[in-house]
């Protein structure tokens, strides 16, 4: 689980990707981003996704995304965009989740800040796909906290805390499976 190895940074930022193809919205909380580039005009980033999550399957076939960077009330957001499937209900239908589309894009509002990505490649990491982007537009609020993720997890309930425990222990299990099996 998280914090248990020096690798583990719970400093780091909480995105929520979001993509739309063919009507159809999906996303999902995704704390593995970084840069790619120093070139601000070709600005590259690497976002990871599980191959198996709705949200990669959209992003797919879509190929442009976006990062939105939650601020520190937006913790329902981080919530229900992380402990809950794409698979099992439509997170954009909540009253809670307020959203623009720019660029054929959802975004989320009163965030503090979002890139928009375009797809370059993708590398295959056996259980998780290394998506490398090229920021096509960003912006971002220095007025608004991002919610970090060791943040998000301490003020997570029990009950909130139980559900990650749970979906976290599957994704293990079913990743550490896909890798014995297939790969």
């Amino acid at each position: 689980m998280l914090g248990t190895s020096p690798l583990d940074n719970l400093a780091r930022d909480v995105y929520i990707a979001t993509v739309a193809h063919d009507g159809e919205r999906a996303g999902q909380v995704i704390t593995w981003v970084t840069h790619a580039s120093l070139v601000p005009e070709k600005r590259n980033v690497i976002a990871v996704f599980s191959k198996f999550h709705h949200t990669y399957k959209t992003l797919s076939a879509e190929g442009t995304f976006a990062l939105n960077l939650p601020t520190e009330a937006q913790k329902d957001l981080a919530v229900l965009f992380g402990l809950y499937s794409g698979n099992d209900l439509d997170k954009f239908e909540d009253p809670r989740v307020r959203c623009t589309t720019v660029q054929g894009v959802p975004l989320l509002s009163d965030t503090a800040g979002y890139a928009i990505l375009k797809v370059l490649s993708e590398v295959d990491l056996g259980d998780r796909i290394a998506v490398i982007s090229r920021v096509v537009e960003e912006a971002f609020d220095a007025t608004r906290r991002p919610l970090k993720l060791g943040a998000f997890l301490e003020s997570c309930t029990e009950t909130e805390i139980a559900r990650h425990r749970s979906n976290y222990a599957m994704m293990v299990e079913r990743d550490s499976a896909y890798i014995r099996d297939v790969l």
